[in-house]
């Protein structure tokens, strides 16, 4: 008698304290933790489940515990695209035949390899004579001195312009001088700044 009092006693307080759920007939219950992380890299989803069995001993007999265990990894990349680039070619009265292909080759890159920017207003090209009253604002916001080649990139409410003086030394091979326009522009259509 004083044997079966004492297991309901046990059973009792263990049912009070939380150890034990009275609807599992007095089986132990074990609970695990679910870890979690992310990382901001590229844009993917991995989720990975793993599920344990185990089987212990209580003073009450064998006990099986199931632990299941679940870990998360999602990555994003943001990237904010500038609102628009442009190409402005700055020339005098009389430009020289240098001065000239400078201007009609950066023309035909974009024209040839960016007709979808140009199309959306991404990307603009400007012919410009400096010294047209006409381009008087063009002329103050780039602040060109002679012949030149200038890219301007409006991006979050902010204006970067730089000239572009390595097109000089490009005008004998035209395709040399298109890759290196092309890199430029891809850049600043992709939001690089440097």
């Amino acid at each position: 008698m004083n044997k079966k009092f004492f297991a309901l006693f046990l059973l009792a307080i263990l049912i009070f304290s939380g150890c034990v759920d009275p609807d599992s007939g007095g089986k132990n219950q074990s609970v695990s933790s679910t870890s979690s992380s992310s990382t901001t890299t590229t844009s993917s989803t991995t989720t990975t489940q793993e599920t344990k069995a185990s089987t212990t001993t209580s003073p009450l007999g064998p006990t099986s515990t199931t632990t299941t265990s679940t870990t998360s990894s999602t990555t994003t990349t943001t990237t904010f695209p500038p609102l628009k680039v442009e190409v402005v070619f700055f020339f005098p009265i009389g430009p020289c035949a240098n001065c000239i292909k400078v201007g009609e080759l950066a023309e035909e890159t974009i024209n040839t390899y960016y007709q979808e920017e140009v199309s959306t207003g991404t990307l603009v090209f400007k012919k410009a004579n400096y010294f047209d009253p006409q381009n008087k604002e063009l002329v103050k916001k780039y602040g060109p001195e002679s012949t030149s080649l200038w890219i301007g990139t409006y991006s979050e409410g902010k204006f970067y312009k730089e000239m572009k003086i390595g097109v000089w030394y490009k005008t004998g091979n035209k395709q040399d001088y298109m890759d290196y326009l092309r890199e430029t522009i891809d850049k600043r259509l992709n939001g690089v700044l440097t």
